[in-house]
């Protein structure tokens, strides 16, 4: 049935229905609003690598220089700005893998839910979408920390 035809295809039962559906898909559209920054690409992408590149690369320079401007001092501004430009890099591409895992996950798990209950499906996709999210922003600083003190 066509979207603009189903009220009078139903009779009165299309309003009711196209009201729960509106009131469902405003409810829906304000939970994904306030987690809509942390699916800005430059906080995802930039950011949340560079969060963590910073700890590591710290790290790395007090064990192989001794202190953390070490690398500065032996080599000069140019190898640290190299050298810390490549930490972060690498994080780019770690937190690059992670979300198009996580995303391919989410994707599975939607195209499930819509086959199995499609009742459920757009709630159960929401779901899915704030636990990638914090997998993301939770768990990959969770396993840097966990790795740091292991």
């Amino acid at each position: 049935c066509l979207v603009g035809l189903e009220p009078l295809a139903l009779g009165g039962q299309g309003v009711a229905s196209a009201f729960q559906r509106a009131r469902a898909a405003w409810a829906a559209w304000s939970r994904r609003r306030r987690t809509a920054w942390l699916q800005n690409p430059l906080f995802l992408h930039g950011l949340l690598p560079l969060l963590l590149a910073v700890p590591a690369f710290l790290l790395h320079q007090q064990i192989a220089y001794g202190a953390w401007l070490g690398e500065w001092l032996t080599h000069g501004a140019r190898a640290y700005a190299l050298a810390f430009g490549i930490w972060w890099g690498s994080w780019m591409l770690g937190v690059a893998l992670a979300a198009a895992l996580l995303r391919a996950l989410v994707e599975l798990g939607s195209w499930a839910m819509a086959r199995w209950r499609p009742q459920q499906a757009f709630a159960a996709r929401l779901g899915l979408e704030h636990a990638r999210l914090a997998l993301l922003y939770l768990g990959l600083p969770g396993l840097l920390a966990l790795r740091l003190t292991w």
